[in-house]
């Protein structure tokens, strides 16, 4: 009787601390057995009978609203090859690219590479007050070589205009069966500094020689209308 008065304490306890609201059981799961002690350090549960009660069943669209707005910057830099974009639909290429919508996700398919981003759960990280969405986002290159998985705090959005940034907490890296995982600093979760109606810059992914680049305008009469171009 102790003993289960003692789990049940536990499991009010975690879910209290946290707020937790698990959306995605099996990407949750995932996350909770390659990071147990990180979870277990902001008082996240990392067992079933521990987070059981704190599973639900949202009707929100939560693949299509980080489909439009999650940033993927948080990529660039940490892969042989990634596509720029404010936002992962501004990353698509014209015949050249293809996603799947599902209620908590998306995966979008690449020439070079297979982007599958999930929405994992709602929950204070910090203990500040505020909820963070937790998402995960796998990059899988088609032609082999290491496959990441970014896990992601990502505050919710204001508006359905706001570019959502993505602060990593953890990042695995895995070459076949061989992983390993980075912890990084969450204390500060980042927030676009705006969120206005301001068009987004569509920005495509380019080799070197593949396109020509418009200068800058310059400073000569307005009756010029030469076009100025540089090779990049």
């Amino acid at each position: 009787m102790l003993r289960l008065f003692l789990s049940l304490l536990l499991i009010l306890t975690l879910q209290g601390c946290a707020g937790l609201s698990i959306i995605n059981e099996s990407g949750y799961s995932q996350m909770a057995k390659q990071l147990p002690n990180e979870l277990n350090k902001h008082n996240l549960p990392t067992e079933r009978t521990e987070y059981e009660s704190a599973l639900v069943k949202s009707k929100e669209p939560y693949g299509q609203i980080l489909f439009r707005q999650l940033s993927p910057t948080f990529i660039q830099g940490h892969m042989a090859q990634y596509y720029l974009g404010e936002t992962f639909a501004d990353t698509m290429q014209p015949r050249r690219s293809t996603v799947v919508h599902k209620q908590n996700g998306f995966v979008i398919t690449h020439v070079s590479q297979i982007i599958n981003v999930e929405m994992l759960a709602i929950a204070d990280w910090n203990h500040d007050g505020d909820k963070e969405w937790i998402v995960s986002c796998k990059v899988t290159p088609r032609r082999g070589g290491h496959v990441k998985t970014w896990y992601l705090l990502v505050p919710p959005p204001l508006n359905s205009s706001e570019i959502l940034q993505g602060t990593p907490f953890a990042i695995q890296d895995c070459l076949g069966t061989s992983c390993t995982v980075d912890i990084r600093p969450s204390d500060n979760i980042m927030r676009s500094k705006s969120s206005d109606n301001t068009p987004k810059t569509i920005v495509n992914e380019f080799k070197p020689g593949e396109a020509a680049v418009t200068a800058p305008p310059s400073n000569e009469p307005k009756n010029n209308t030469t076009i100025q171009e540089r090779n990049i």
